[in-house]
């Protein structure tokens, strides 16, 4: 394991602690969980550097795949540095999906995979 893969094989184990191994129904790989943790985002272009400002949001569910949240705006980059604040942990991970939820006031369901072997 080189030094750049040590910080992902951290934060997975983090994740790995916080989620429990529980059976899930649906066509994911991993098992979400619902857990509600403090994030920070920065999106980030193709080559991984940041654009734009960095905001916060509540995780909805995680797994050692991924995470998503709900945010007022929807999130226009392929790429963002997630970092659960509370652990001082981060990581790249990709925008899976962006769904509107809602009509009046609509949310966006945001779904980010884990990026392994990013800085």
């Amino acid at each position: 394991m080189t030094d750049s893969e040590q910080p992902f094989e951290d934060v997975n184990a983090l994740i790995r602690e916080l989620t429990t191994a529980q059976e899930d129904s649906s066509r994911r790989g991993n098992s979400r969980q619902p857990h509600s943790l403090s994030l920070m985002i920065q999106p980030l272009d193709l080559d991984f550097q940041p654009v734009g400002d960095s905001f916060r949001a509540l995780s909805r569910d995680i797994s050692t795949s991924g995470v998503g949240f709900l945010n007022l705006e929807a999130i226009p980059h392929e790429f963002v540095r997630v970092s659960l604040v509370d652990f001082n942990a981060s990581l790249v991970a990709r925008v899976r999906h962006c769904s509107s939820l809602g009509k009046d006031h609509p949310l966006w369901l945001v779904g980010l995979e884990f990026v392994d072997g990013q800085p």
